[in-house]
């Protein structure tokens, strides 16, 4: 019983921490970027926009997610490894769902 409670606290937490620390997804990433420019350090900015670049993630919302992983490199915090590493998945997979578009638009034609 306490190995199974156990279990789903390190779910739960795991859930709250893709989800963007318990925030709710925010509308758009300028929407993202602009309520970080609310909060005081850059650690907080830093981790509320990975949040939410991972929220974008999960919801196919890839150009969002490029977006603030941006916002976070250019502006916040140039050496954000984990950011890095996010703007480099969220770009693969923003490409793979343009190839994919691009030949359902060619097979739609019939080619």
């Amino acid at each position: 019983m306490k190995r199974m409670l156990g279990v789903l606290a390190v779910l739960l937490v795991g859930a709250v921490a893709i989800s963007g620390c318990g925030q709710p997804k925010a509308e758009s990433s300028s929407a993202a970027i602009k309520e970080a420019g609310t909060m005081d350090t850059a650690q907080e900015k830093s981790e509320y926009l990975i949040g939410q670049a991972k929220a974008f993630m999960a919801s196919d919302e890839f150009q969002n997610a490029v977006d603030v992983l941006q916002y976070v490199l250019s502006t916040v915090d140039r050496d954000n490894p984990q950011a890095r590493q996010l703007l480099e998945q969220a770009k693969e997979e923003l490409s793979a769902q343009a190839k994919s578009a691009a030949e359902d638009l060619k097979a739609s034609f019939g080619g």
